[in-house]
């Protein structure tokens, strides 16, 4: 989520300018008294979570188009002394996950395909700077959303892959590193979602669908033996509310347990 921070003026004043600076970033989050304004996601348990962090929500804005989100933060900060972490630009973005590529490499050697979602641009990003120079035979495979299939050329228009694809292509992101692109529908990553519940026993929400959908896709035409590695970060408790679980019913299962 985004977040937009205020202080009070002896506390600005105190503050380092460069927020591209980790090291900055992580002061802001050390002053006290600090309020925060959040832009949830679009829906009800991720909204519950923030409020978890702070008893307040200040602001809460819903909106299908993520640069409408962007003109709010920038009205909220030529309100009074507010500082915009920005999710989608700064270095300090990849530096956090490129640890995650180091790890990849040293836990699953000989990797062949890494398959991440193209997402806010900083985690795909994050790895492969280091998957690149440890491991450049590895095939860095990115998934994007059809509807909104930006780096494959296309137009952008809302989607249900939740943290997926804003309607810009992020700073963070350079799309020239990516082996390959991969596009999946709502539909499908849904389902593949359920079926990774179903089948695997691993509970995520639907943006960790639609990874597993597109490398499954690239897996088809893989040779045998090949070693893929997928994120899937999430976990399905926080879409409970949307529509990845429509199809449960909330009534009991008496006919089902007649039959056992």
């Amino acid at each position: 989520s985004l977040k937009c921070i205020k202080v009070n003026n002896d506390q600005l004043a105190s503050i380092p300018l460069d927020w591209k600076k980790p090291e900055n970033a992580k002061y802001a989050l050390d002053c006290k008294k600090l309020d925060l304004t959040y832009v949830p996601d679009d829906n009800f348990e991720k909204v519950l979570i923030e409020m978890g962090y702070d008893d307040e929500l200040d602001d809460y804005v819903l909106t299908e188009n993520i640069s409408d989100v962007f003109v709010r933060l920038k009205e909220l900060q030529s309100k009074d002394n507010r500082i915009l972490i920005h999710p989608y630009e700064g270095v300090h973005i990849t530096q956090g996950t490129a640890t995650l590529g180091l790890e990849m490499h040293e836990q699953c050697q000989d990797l062949d395909v890494v398959v991440v979602a193209i997402g806010g641009g900083g985690l795909i990003s994050g790895i492969v700077t280091v998957m690149k120079k440890l491991s450049p035979q590895t095939q860095i495979i990115g998934v994007e959303p059809e509807k909104a299939a930006l780096l494959s050329g296309e137009e952008w228009s809302p989607h249900k892959i939740q943290g997926w694809t804003p309607d810009f292509i992020p700073e963070v992101l350079d799309p020239s590193v990516i082996d390959k692109l991969v596009t999946v529908t709502d539909e499908e990553s849904m389902q593949v979602a359920r079926d990774l519940a179903t089948h695997e026993g691993i509970f995520c929400g639907i943006s960790c669908g639609a990874t597993m959908a597109g490398a499954l896709k690239i897996a088809e035409d893989a040779p045998n033996g090949s070693t893929f590695c997928v994120m899937l970060p999430d976990t399905g408790e926080r879409y409970l509310s949307t529509p990845l679980f429509d199809e449960i019913s909330e009534d009991s299962d008496d006919d089902w347990l007649a039959e056992q």
